[in-house]
């Protein structure tokens, strides 16, 4: 099962994924309803079934019939702390078919999560400023924005919060959620719409996004399966992401300018 279209849009869950347990480990200062929706206690963890759906696209054209979808099983899970500059930050490991590829690093400031990284198989991003991902409250109506540098490149992420909650049933179960929509714009020439249903006490419940990049326009949907809350762990820095796949180049910011 090849995973080109996974890597080119891993912040699944955030991600990002993405991303994502009552309280969080990272810092004392974090509130608890930051906590309820973005858990990081170390051993938490979350399983997705994913679709992903890839079209050729020329510019000034419509895309081309999907070449194929994919299905995946995603596998989350926190699984250390590490330092990265004088932030403490929890380690989210994404596995999909065993074998590790993207690994992410959350920490909490205030009331806000902040990526300052993002690993993947073959290249490694740093954000500045630190990315949000996660900003309280999480209210009905609230915004934020992140504008700043991933790598070398250029990125904007704009986040809404829906007027209001919804009952979102997936095989995990039912849940009383808040949408989140996240639109972002690379100066790689990406651009995206990502919509993530999160839960409180679980994090992300489903997500569905699009996303132009490198030619090509990959639409991918996922929904929770299982979630486990996490314990404290003394791990640290988890397992390397493998190369597998190995069919996207290195210098290719995968998605890098998301969430």
């Amino acid at each position: 099962m090849g995973s080109k279209a996974f890597r080119t849009h891993p912040r699944w869950w955030l991600s990002a994924l993405a991303v994502i347990a009552t309280s969080l480990t990272v810092t004392s200062t974090a509130s608890a309803e930051e906590a309820s929706w973005f858990p990081l206690e170390q051993g938490t963890t979350w399983t997705y079934d994913l679709s992903v759906e890839e079209k050729a696209v020329t510019e000034g054209e419509e895309p081309t019939e999907a070449s194929e979808v994919r299905s995946l099983t995603l596998a989350v899970a926190v699984v250390a702390e590490e330092k990265v500059g004088d932030k403490s930050c929890q380690i989210l490991e994404y596995r999909v078919d065993g074998d590790v590829v993207q690994k992410e690093y959350y920490y909490v400031e205030g009331n806000t999560v902040l990526c300052p990284r993002r690993i993947h198989a073959q290249s490694s991003f740093e954000f500045q400023p630190h990315q949000k991902a996660l900003e309280s409250p999480l209210a009905p109506g609230s915004t934020w924005e992140w504008t700043g540098k991933v790598g070398i490149f250029d990125g904007t992420s704009t986040f809404k919060v829906a007027d209001s909650t919804e009952k979102i049933t997936v095989k995990a179960g039912e849940f009383d959620c808040l949408l989140v929509e996240l639109d972002f714009k690379g100066g790689d020439g990406s651009k995206g719409v990502t919509k993530r249903w999160y839960a409180a006490g679980v994090g992300i419940v489903k997500e569905e996004g699009t996303i132009e990049t490198y030619g090509e326009k990959i639409v991918s949907k996922g929904e929770l399966v299982s979630f486990q809350a996490g314990k404290a762990s003394d791990s640290e820095g988890g397992e390397e992401p493998t190369d597998k796949p190995a069919d996207a180049p290195a210098d290719k910011p995968a998605d890098a300018p998301a969430d």
